[in-house]
């Protein structure tokens, strides 16, 4: 994390702050009550990846920070966006989908 182009300071909080939100957008994913709001978290958490990675290819950072690690370690950064961009889309469909099944699943007469 420290070969990312965000302050040293920023590091110890980025490494527990990121997988937990990740842990608890799966954790709400299960239940139906929370399954809407996971859906909203895991969106958003996408979103500010992707701008980060937008951020990268366009050269914000005057520097290309290190991709290492992870399980997608040998994608170039362009291969990254798309990635993320389909990801992206999916969630924003799960979204979409979500509210409208439970828009009609609401008008069911029990």
């Amino acid at each position: 994390m420290n070969k990312q182009p965000f302050p040293d300071s920023y590091t110890p909080v980025l490494v527990w702050l990121i997988p937990a939100l990740e842990l608890l957008g799966a954790a709400l994913l299960i239940a139906d009550k929370t399954r809407l709001l996971g859906l909203y978290l895991c969106v958003g958490l996408m979103l500010v990846f992707t701008v980060y990675v937008s951020l990268v290819i366009m050269n914000f950072y005057g520097h290309i920070p290190c991709a290492c690690g992870g399980l997608i370690a040998s994608l170039r950064w362009k291969q990254h966006l798309y990635l993320n961009i389909s990801y992206l889309l999916t969630g924003i469909i799960a979204i979409l989908l979500y509210r409208r099944q439970d828009k009609y699943h609401s008008l069911v007469v029990r």
